[in-house]
């Protein structure tokens, strides 16, 4: 069965305590059956976390007929672009200790072939439950998963904002897969500062609402800021059909 992407809407926000929006998302329709979803957020100072970010997206829009059909092709193209990062930052030591990170998804049909590496993170809105697909490149992860804090616990641990992977640090090793899709799926990427202040519970609710993607971005935006973000908030819907 040949599914399509019905609709799709981005927004990047730079929320209320920032000076500069270092976030950067990429929606690009390719043809009737497929299409390529990106967030990054990029970190290093205010030089290079925009830099960083808008070069992963620039590289991978720039990706010829974005033939990755596989999971470990987008990996790959992954670890080339965290390469040429570590190129620029080199070339300029202000721009020492960039990266961003990177969550990529190239739906084709009824499929979807994702890449990610950092806190940047894709759900599968799937017959009415939000799922997490990708886990988060850092050290509050190990400490979730190993049950040594809770939820609430991580949200002001000191080390929340410490990542161990991301675009520009050394041997990079980006997670991978693929999605089955059904028709009426939504696939939502968010950066930090958005998913960091909701829960899988608020964000479900307002996806599965009867509103509009660009409304429905811009709730998720705004509950993320009353509820405290003080980070960019992007946000990246699809509805598949």
């Amino acid at each position: 069965m040949n599914l399509s992407v019905g609709s799709f809407y981005g927004k990047s926000h730079i929320g209320n305590h920032r000076r500069e929006n270092q976030d950067r998302i990429l929606t690009r329709k390719i043809d009737k059956h497929k299409f390529i979803l990106a967030v990054a957020d990029g970190m290093g100072g205010e030089a290079g976390g925009g830099l960083a970010a808008a070069t992963a997206i620039k590289l991978l829009d720039n990706v010829q007929n974005c033939h990755y059909s596989r999971p470990e092709d987008l990996g790959a193209f992954f670890i080339r672009a965290g390469e040429k990062i570590i190129s620029i930052s080199r070339e300029n030591e202000e721009l020492a200790g960039m990266g961003t990170t990177l969550t990529a998804v190239l739906v084709s049909n009824n499929q979807a072939v994702w890449a990610h590496v950092g806190d940047t993170r894709l759900y599968h809105l799937e017959n009415g439950c939000l799922h997490q697909i990708t886990r988060d490149h850092s050290f509050i992860w190990e400490l979730l998963e190993s049950g040594e804090i809770s939820q609430a616990e991580a949200l002001t641990h000191p080390l929340r904002n410490m990542l161990d992977q991301s675009l520009g640090t050394p041997d990079l090793k980006p997670d991978c897969g693929f999605l089955n899709l059904q028709k009426e799926d939504l696939l939502v990427l968010t950066s930090d500062g958005l998913h960091a202040s909701l829960n899988l519970e608020q964000m479900e609710r307002v996806l599965m609402s009867a509103i509009k993607l660009p409304d429905m971005a811009d709730t998720l935006i705004k509950m993320a800021m009353d509820f405290g973000s003080r980070d960019n908030l992007s946000i990246v819907l699809a509805r598949i059909e």
